[in-house]
């Protein structure tokens, strides 16, 4: 049909109004629940700290995080999947798969990095106030959080290390949701670590193959070198699998949407 091979802005509004008023009980149980889970981790935090809650605990917290709700947030994107109903209804909606595709992945890519800082940002707030309030003993621990602290002395090339490796996992939650109709969380994860236990065997091979002196069995890493621009041929092997990883995420959760069929 013509109307799913193009886009219409009206078309699409009136799609993300639907997923709003479909969905927005659901985001706000999300909201509410992913709120108090972060809330009460860094009140936890704070008062078991035996010194200073310091930069580092900020960025290790925020990136745990990120990975956590970065992973259990997009997997379930599609959750018109899991039944043939519903996936029928879905399918019938009187939009084309760019217009569904691109709500879903406004909704569960671009607004997720924002969301999950502020709601970060919010809590380490609120569980500050909360132990001083009280006069705690973890009062004196407390360092008022900003923004600056996440990359301290941090080197810019550790910060893109983190952000890429958040949004591959992102992206790849997303695509899994594409891909299975249920257990998506499971099986997303699972292909994942086979995924990286593949990696890490090629790595292995290649490094027996090329570097055979200075490689010992599958359980050293790989030799390392200085390559191009500063970077060791590990730093570019991840940023390179990663990148296209990502892209190739992107397509393939796109495509898997277009065999959707009623």
């Amino acid at each position: 049909m013509k109307r799913n091979k193009c886009f219409n802005v009206n078309r699409f509004a009136l799609l993300c109004r639907h997923n709003i008023l479909m969905n927005y009980k659901r985001s706000l149980s999300f909201v509410i629940v992913s709120s108090a889970v972060v809330y009460f981790v860094l009140l936890l935090t704070i008062t078991g700290m035996q010194g200073k809650f310091i930069g580092d605990i900020y960025r290790s917290l925020l990136y745990i995080i990120m990975v956590v709700f970065g992973f259990l947030t997009p997997v379930n994107a599609f959750s018109s999947a899991k039944n043939k109903s519903s996936l029928t209804s879905y399918l019938l909606l009187p939009a084309s798969h760019l217009e569904k595709y691109m709500v879903m992945f406004i909704t569960y890519i671009l607004f997720l990095f924002p969301f999950l800082f502020a709601m970060y940002w919010l809590n380490t707030i609120l569980a500050s106030s909360t132990i001083l309030m009280l006069d705690l003993k973890a009062a004196e621990n407390i360092v008022p959080f900003n923004f600056s602290i996440l990359f301290g002395n941090k080197n810019i090339g550790f910060v893109y290390k983190q952000a890429i490796s958040i949004l591959s996992i992102i992206l790849w939650a997303f695509a899994g949701s594409f891909f299975f109709n249920k257990h998506k969380a499971l099986k997303t994860l699972l292909v994942g670590v086979g995924f990286i236990i593949g990696d890490w065997l090629m790595k292995g091979v290649y490094s027996h193959l090329f570097f055979p002196n200075k490689t010992k069995g599958f359980a050293s890493l790989p030799a390392e070198y200085n390559s191009y621009f500063d970077l060791t041929n590990i730093q570019w092997h991840f940023y390179v699998t990663t990148l296209i990883g990502i892209v190739l995420f992107v397509f393939l959760a796109y495509h898997k949407l277009k065999e959707k069929e009623i």
